[in-house]
């Protein structure tokens, strides 16, 4: 399923998830810790736990969160201004909402 090689002293390993072969350093140059992490990597690829990053650029899946915020909450306002503490950004929704509040001009 996975196979092991040695770039330089580091390990890295290879195996397909989705369809699309994959190929990572393991950030280690001991034959044992390569193994063990090679055996985890195996053992959630068989239960299908692994899974490959999301190619959605962060704006689109914050707008698509600001939107659902919208739809269900009734402190939409609060949840926006908390993220903008936690981020320090901004739907484009919200930018066009509230023009005042936007980066550009705080």
């Amino acid at each position: 399923m996975a196979c092991l090689y040695k770039r330089r002293k580091k390990f890295w390993i290879s195996y397909y998830c989705g369809g699309k072969q994959i190929q990572k350093s393991l950030k280690t140059s001991d034959a044992r810790v390569a193994l063990a992490k090679k055996k985890r990597i195996e053992y959630e690829l068989s239960l299908g736990d692994l899974h490959m990053s999301s190619e959605l650029r962060l704006t689109t899946l914050l707008e698509m969160f600001c939107r659902h915020l919208e739809a269900t909450c009734a402190s939409f306002k609060n949840d926006i201004n908390r993220l903008r503490l936690i981020l320090d950004l901004v739907c484009e929704s919200d930018y066009k909402k509230h023009p005042i509040d936007s980066p550009g001009n705080r």
